[in-house]
């Protein structure tokens, strides 16, 4: 510094002017802005340097005379000293008056830009004459709303700047614009977003036989239902319409009797179906097993069907009933045979008696109401029957054989009387109930006298 001088102060002033310049005048035809003219070399070689380290804004250089360093054109270097490679500033060299004017005149008369433009605020340097400028600031004045507020986060709006080639665009967060929890309907107990729950009530429909949710419109599944109407009686709905049927219908589990369509909750009654008969107790199907009375008739039902088939001695309520064809006849008096088996019935009931049974004209003898092909001689009301092959026959005269003595029987019945019956071929004389084996001598029976050898009439 030398007299208050300071270079490098100058040297800065001097470089924003020229970029001023160009900021405001310049074009892409403007070939130079620099001449050197005298002064020692030591200096035109500082100015040089100065020239090459802002070769964004010096186009070119104009030496009035030869004496420089500079030929041709210059190499442009970075803040550090450094060549910046294939980066070349031209000069103009002229070593005459006329030739100095030409060039003066060429480079300070070129025509300034004519509108400057721009690639947006944050461009600097024009794009017609490459003259620079300070970035502007943008301007957002028109923000949109980019309707993404959730129930959980705040929405934003944006904005594009609104001056002239500039398309850069700001967002910002709208405070308080969080949105209310978003549900499907009414019904809806959680949020879409958040899943946040509430309560909400059961679904509301206008009528028992409405699918629709009054509220929502959720339709629900109706299926087999009573619908109670006016008249108090229960009304059948499948679906929602009214079905005028008589069956077996199963609403809540159970199996409902219908006539025309109205629930018959009174009725004790078969039902058939598809070829089935069913029990029906107050109007309900019940599983039951037993007799139930239907049309005059008693019928023996198993798990509440009744079935034609059986034929057999049921135990109903601890008693035994003759079944025929799926049905008690009360008024059956009579042996029966079952597997094989012979059983007392008096009043379609089995009885486990011991006696004399009537059966086609002929007297049986059954034990605990049951009959065996057995013989012998068996007391039945105090008397004493002779049973031969399970049957009592009161014609049957003879000698019974038991425990190696010979029992009399006189017309079926075991007698002790005095009597003359044949056996075998003989004529036996018979006493206390026996054939007298050892009697030898003469007898009196019914006023006649008899000759006995060892029990055998001569």
């Amino acid at each position: 510094m030398r007299n208050g001088f300071d270079a490098d102060f100058e040297i800065t002033n001097i470089v924003d002017d020229i970029r001023h310049y160009f900021a405001t005048n310049g074009s892409e035809k403007t070939k130079a802005i620099i001449g050197i003219s005298g002064g020692k070399d030591s200096t035109v070689l500082e100015v040089d340097e100065i020239i090459r380290k802002n070769s964004d804004v010096i186009k070119g250089l104009f030496a009035g005379h030869t004496h420089n360093h500079s030929y041709s054109e210059m190499t442009a270097l970075d803040e550090s000293g450094k060549v910046i490679p294939d980066k070349y500033i031209p000069q103009f060299v002229a070593d005459t008056a006329e030739h100095e004017s030409y060039w003066v005149n060429e480079i300070v008369l070129s025509a300034p830009c004519n509108g400057h433009t721009y690639d947006g605020c944050d461009d600097i340097q024009c794009n017609i004459c490459g003259g620079y400028r300070k970035a502007i600031a943008h301007s957002f004045k028109k923000y949109v709303n980019d309707e993404n507020a959730t129930c959980t986060k705040n929405g934003t709006e944006t904005a594009t700047c609104d001056r002239e080639g500039c398309e850069a665009t700001k967002t910002r967060t709208i405070l308080n614009s969080t949105l209310d929890h978003l549900y499907d309907n009414a019904c809806d107990a959680k949020c879409n977003v958040c899943e946040a729950e509430r309560e909400v009530g059961d679904h509301k429909y206008s009528s028992a036989t409405d699918p629709d949710c009054d509220n929502c419109g959720a339709k629900r599944q109706l299926g087999n239902q009573f619908v109670k109407e006016a008249d108090g009686k229960y009304h059948y709905y499948n679906n929602g319409v009214h079905s005028k049927v008589t069956d077996l219908v199963k609403i809540d589990g159970k199996w409902h009797y219908l006539e025309e369509g109205v629930w018959a909750n009174t009725v004790d009654t078969l039902h058939k179906i598809n070829g089935k008969w069913f029990l029906i107790k107050k109007g309900i199907w019940t599983a039951t097993t037993g007799l139930t009375e239907y049309k005059g008739k008693t019928f023996y039902v198993v798990g509440g069907k009744w079935n034609s088939n059986v034929n057999d001695l049921k135990k109903i309520n601890g008693k035994w009933y003759f079944i025929k064809s799926g049905k008690w006849d009360s008024s059956l008096e009579s042996l029966h045979k079952l597997n094989g088996k012979w059983f007392l019935v008096k009043g379609g009931m089995w009885k486990a008696t011991t006696g004399l049974v009537k059966y086609q004209g002929k007297q049986f003898y059954v034990v605990g109401g049951k009959w065996e092909s057995r013989t012998g001689v068996y007391k039945i009301s105090g008397k004493n029957y002779f049973i031969n092959g399970g049957k009592w026959d009161k014609t049957i005269t003879t000698l019974y054989k038991k425990s190696g003595k010979l029992l009399s029987i006189k017309n079926g019945m075991w007698t002790k009387s005095k009597a003359i019956i044949k056996y075998s071929g003989k004529k036996y004389f018979c006493d206390d109930g026996y054939a007298q084996t050892k009697k030898t001598g003469k007898v009196k029976v019914s006023g006649k006298t008899y000759t006995v050898k060892k029990g055998i009439v001569k």
